[in-house]
């Protein structure tokens, strides 16, 4: 049976907003495909670890993964909208094995209110990447914008 493999990442910071992330992901799920949520650790202390795990601990068919990435792109720049968390997900591909070819990556500061089985449902075998835009991201742009 095909898996969906679902990429989150954070620091301590988001670790909160990261269990409800994936409180909202188990509570849509009414499909029958396993579930695996990676979750790209960007220094999360063990107390969170043990919170988002419990959350995953009474799901049935949900597996969690937690990656260490602490020291992964400590030399990138970061500003007040790009962490060190942010640049995890572009070595997604290099943290699972060559059988998975899909997966979804989610930001930490949302709620899911579908079944994430209907993302993974659709074929974008076409294209390098299915995306949505980050409507906030507008806001940001607009001002850099009026900067210029």
């Amino acid at each position: 049976m095909d898996t969906i493999h679902i990429f989150l990442a954070s620091d301590n910071n988001y670790a909160q907003h990261a269990g409800v992330v994936i409180a909202s992901i188990i509570y849509n799920h009414k499909g029958g495909k396993p579930i695996v949520i990676h979750y790209l650790d960007g220094g999360l202390s063990p107390e969170n670890k043990t919170k988002i795990a419990q959350v995953v601990a009474s799901a049935t068919g949900v597996e969690l993964v937690f990656h260490n990435m602490e020291n992964d792109f400590k030399n990138f720049a970061v500003s007040r909208h790009i962490t060190h968390s942010t640049y995890y997900r572009l070595i997604i591909d290099k943290l699972v094995t060559p059988t998975v070819n899909k997966a979804i990556y989610l930001d930490t500061d949302i709620v899911v209110l579908k079944d994430v089985e209907n993302w993974w449902n659709i074929d974008i075998a076409n294209y390098a990447i299915g995306a949505v835009e980050d409507m906030g991201l507008r806001e940001v742009i607009a001002s850099i914008k009026e900067k210029l």
